[in-house]
């Protein structure tokens, strides 16, 4: 996909659940790369009949994904470690819970009625979800990234794939690869990015980079995605 075809915003958000949402529209039907992400999303595509709500759990690889001309999509990240009660991340690696919206403004979840957000004020679908107690956030990153240095090996470990859903060594890669995309985007170069993130040499970090991203470190410039 040209980039001139697709509009894409992105912000991030002052709430303690998210961090950030993006939304995005095409001019023409085509197909985009989306990045391995560890976050708990929830997505909601404007679709001819109505708009779809999906329950996105934490992604340890690149997919291919179908956009749609004329209908857009919008995403709430939550920050690490916060998921959905009754979605678990662990039983969701990889995979999605598509939810029956059943009205053009409003979708059910929990036995809830709730209203689909506006990408300027999507911070008031999450908190009510939080006053509704549908929110788990047991601990924040980072505190897990503190509890390394004073849990056991085997009990950091069991905290990490309660809380975020992979191993502690998967949660490392996934957070290296995404902190060169955010130097990659600052046009920081990239024998510098593979050094300071202690890859073994640029070639490596390409490799890294295709892994997660499905993207060479170059092709990352041309996407829209920040995170």
């Amino acid at each position: 996909m040209h980039n001139t075809d697709l509009i894409w915003r992105e912000r991030k958000s002052d709430s303690n659940f998210i961090d950030s949402i993006w939304r995005c529209t095409t001019s023409i039907t085509a197909t985009r790369t989306a990045l391995a992400d560890l976050c708990v999303s929830i997505v909601f595509i404007q679709e001819e009949k109505g708009i779809k709500v999906i329950l996105r759990g934490p992604e340890t690889k690149p997919r291919t994904e179908l956009l749609v001309a004329g209908w857009p999509h919008m995403a709430i990240r939550l920050r690490l470690g916060v998921s959905l009660k009754g979605f678990p991340t662990q039983d969701y690696i990889n995979r999605s819970l598509v939810i029956s919206a059943g009205t053009t403004s409003s979708f059910l979840f929990n036995n809830a009625r709730l209203s689909f957000p506006d990408f300027g004020k999507a911070e008031q679908l999450i908190e009510q979800l939080d006053t509704l107690d549908f929110i788990s956030h047991e601990i924040s990153y980072e505190a897990i990234t503190q509890a390394a240095q004073t849990l056991s090996p085997r009990n950091y470990a069991q905290l990490v794939k309660r809380t975020i859903g992979v191993s502690p060594y998967s949660l490392y890669q996934n957070q290296r690869a995404h902190e060169a995309l955010r130097l990659i985007k600052l046009g920081v170069p990239l024998a510098a990015v593979a050094t300071d993130l202690d890859f073994v040499d640029q070639p490596h970090l390409t490799r890294i980079s295709k892994q997660f991203f499905g993207h060479t470190p170059k092709q990352l410039l041309s996407l829209p995605h920040t995170s």
